[in-house]
């Protein structure tokens, strides 16, 4: 260890003589809480720089999410891990809306389900895919439909495959 241009022999030499442990454990706190000041006005000062780069894309991102209330809906993103399913299995999926759409639904042919509202702009489905013979495992296209108070939609298809 250097510190302040002396050695590591000369600090121990030096410590001995003028009072031992205490002055050095003063000396490791006092470069411990330089190189800590040192971490926390880089991380603030990235911290700073990403803010101000990110800023505009925020606001942007903010723009197309917050939407008035009577405004078409509009789906944003639809989150589905896997989108090759097994008979039996619980399927997740997250659906990303604006902030007026009030319901969401997936359609699989006649066969609709609700989506259940879990904040503004975002709905979750768990649902269990059920037992199916054979010949119904295949591609299944469904139809996400986000609706606003006015009935207004607007609608985005995924597959789905059976195995």
């Amino acid at each position: 260890m250097i510190a302040l241009g002396l050695g590591a022999s000369q600090i121990r030499h030096g410590l001995a003589a003028t009072g031992g442990l205490r002055a050095r454990e003063r000396i490791e706190a006092e470069m411990i809480r330089g190189i800590f000041f040192l971490k926390q006005r880089f991380v603030l000062g990235l911290g700073l720089m990403l803010a101000a780069l990110l800023s505009p894309a925020i606001a942007a991102e903010q723009d197309t999410f917050l939407r008035a209330p009577h405004a078409a809906p509009a789906i944003l993103q639809i989150v589905l891990p896997d989108r090759a399913v097994d008979s039996g299995q619980v399927v997740h999926a997250s659906v990303y809306a604006t902030s007026n759409t009030a319901s969401v639904e997936a359609r699989i042919y006649g066969f609709g389900m609700p989506l259940e509202r879990v904040g503004v702009g975002r709905f979750r489905l768990v649902y269990r895919v059920p037992s199916l013979p054979f010949f119904l495992k295949r591609a299944w296209p469904v139809q996400v439909i986000a609706r606003n108070v006015d009935g207004q939609t607007d609608s985005r298809a995924v597959t789905i495959s059976v195995r």
